[in-house]
């Protein structure tokens, strides 16, 4: 089982710029349940919430089931829409960072001199 974050490690850095605790999102567990689902279903409850307990919330479902309709009344679509890929964003972010955790493949140095290598030919 992986401790780092009962150590104090997990945000220190290491020599290539990464923190040490970068790994654990994508290989690390806590107890028998790996951290990846840990972020899924943290995930997945924060959107439950924001998605049925707050008004942009059910503006979104509005949205979705007619725009239209959700304009007429006074539903400020753009804004929604805007906020809508935002979050895309950010939740496909989420998922790369735990990707790249998993794949321990966070080392900038070896990106860097390889474009550089690249730009000397």
């Amino acid at each position: 089982m992986w401790r780092a974050g009962c150590t104090g490690d997990f945000w220190r850095v290491s020599h290539f710029g990464v923190a040490l605790g970068f790994p654990f999102l994508g290989a690390g567990s806590v107890g028998w349940i790996p951290a990846p689902v840990i972020v899924v279903v943290l995930f997945c409850v924060v959107f439950h919430v924001f998605l049925t307990r707050t008004t942009v919330g059910r503006d979104i479902y509005a949205i979705g089931g007619n725009p239209q309709a959700a304009l007429l009344s006074g539903v400020p679509v753009d804004a929604r829409l805007i906020l809508v890929y935002a979050l895309s964003g950010v939740t496909a972010a989420a998922g790369a960072i735990v990707l790249a955790g998993r794949m321990n493949s966070a080392f900038r140095w070896p990106a860097w001199a390889a474009s550089w290598i690249r730009l000397r030919r």
